[in-house]
């Protein structure tokens, strides 16, 4: 009996020991398992949101409610910066200005969206891109951005054209440093974003001026930065709209204006010697814009101004009695002028040059560049080949 206990004792002993590592290990797993559903909710919110902004920006210009208003092609909502879940018009800062606050999710028709830790999503926009105030500046696919991102140290590539021109936040669960324990908002603790932002976001800064703005991404698991980051650049729009079956007729429309108007448009700067004068495009001139389809002069206007960067207009030198030849021969057609269009950069060019090289390539470039009355190249727009140069006979 004796040497029964003498084998009993150590057996229970064993028995708990393996127990308690059992214990210990599913414990370790349970928490593992848990921060992995966790940071998974968390990254399906931002991919969400992201794909709703792309979206939104991507048919600004053809939602019925944006018609007789700022009916731009990339335009992105003001955040919510009051806790009403809808862009918040009234506080979006001066033009040009990046915002910061959450997620519109309502303007965007989203349910309301949360982290793995039930916190809603932050949003900041760059100042031009944002509805309001309207920008006045050029909006297109060469548009920069004004975020620069650093995931865990590393810079988006590329310069101003890869930086962000939308940044998402998803601020998981409160530091030792944060109170969110106050108020009884819907998403967070008052109803004004400025005072919840230090609350909340550790690696984001206030904003509120047209500088390049810094937001550093953090680590779920890290003590002082634990936002995880999503972003939109001014490529990932124009991506989503260039494969859209209207963009090609939205792009048509632009040199539809101009075409109707190219023998009364006004010299501007001949680029090339010859018998053709090349020639810039007025910049700040839309008084030979008129109206196209269903879209009125002020419409025209607008478009005409953020894509006129694009074009060249190439245009065959009156003879002495003041007739206008037909000295530009395309693809074998006789025409007085040309109407060439670059298309999206190629990744050898840099827009913030406003050279030829910068919006040309290939046979294009090579005829604009030395006064050339021959041209071949594509007549419509292909979305299968972006960055190719569109041609337009005019006589």
């Amino acid at each position: 009996m004796k040497q029964q206990r003498g084998f009993i004792l150590p057996l229970l002993m064993a028995i708990l020991l393996i127990g308690g590592l059992l214990y210990h290990f599913d414990a370790k797993r349970l928490a593992s398992d848990l921060a992995r559903v966790r940071l998974e909710r968390t990254r399906a919110a931002l991919a969400e949101a992201r794909e709703a902004l792309i979206a939104h920006a991507a048919t600004y210009h053809l939602m019925p409610d944006h018609s007789a208003t700022n009916p731009r092609l990339g335009l992105l909502p003001c955040p919510d910066t009051d806790g009403s879940g809808s862009a918040t018009l009234t506080d979006c800062k001066s033009m040009n200005d990046a915002v910061l606050g959450r997620l519109p999710y309502r303007t965007l028709a989203l349910p309301r969206l949360v982290d793995g830790d039930g916190e809603c999503l932050w949003y900041a926009v760059a100042g031009r891109i944002k509805n309001n105030p309207l920008p006045n500046e050029a909006l297109n696919w060469d548009t920069p951005g004004q975020f620069a991102v650093t995931p865990f140290g590393a810079s988006l590539p590329g310069g101003p054209s890869s930086r962000a021109i939308a940044v998402l936040a998803a601020p998981g669960r409160p530091l030792a440093s944060q109170d969110r324990s106050a108020g009884g908002q819907t998403c967070g603790a008052s109803s004004d974003a400025s005072i919840d932002r230090p609350r909340f976001l550790e690696g984001t800064p206030a904003m509120g001026d047209p500088t390049l703005q810094t937001i550093q991404a953090g680590d779920p698991s890290s003590p002082a930065n634990n936002d995880l980051v999503a972003w939109v650049t001014i490529d990932d729009i124009f991506d989503r709209a260039a494969r859209m079956s209207t963009f090609g007729a939205y792009l048509g429309t632009i040199s539809d204006a101009i075409a109707a108007a190219h023998p009364t448009l006004s010299k501007v700067a001949t680029e090339a010697p010859g018998p053709v004068e090349v020639e810039s495009l007025p910049t700040g001139d839309t008084s030979f814009v008129g109206p196209v389809g269903t879209l009125d002069a002020d419409d025209m206007a607008r478009r005409y101004l953020d894509w006129q960067a694009m074009y060249r207009y190439v245009r065959c030198v009156p003879d002495a009695a003041g007739n206008v030849p037909q000295c530009l021969d395309l693809n074998g057609t006789l025409c007085q002028a040309i109407l060439a269009f670059g298309g999206r950069r190629a990744p050898n060019q840099d827009r913030s040059s406003t050279s030829l090289a910068a919006y040309f390539e290939g046979t294009t470039l090579a005829a604009l560049s030395t006064g050339s009355t021959h041209f071949e190249g594509p007549t419509t727009w292909n979305p299968d080949a972006p960055t190719a140069d569109v041609l337009r006979c005019l006589n």
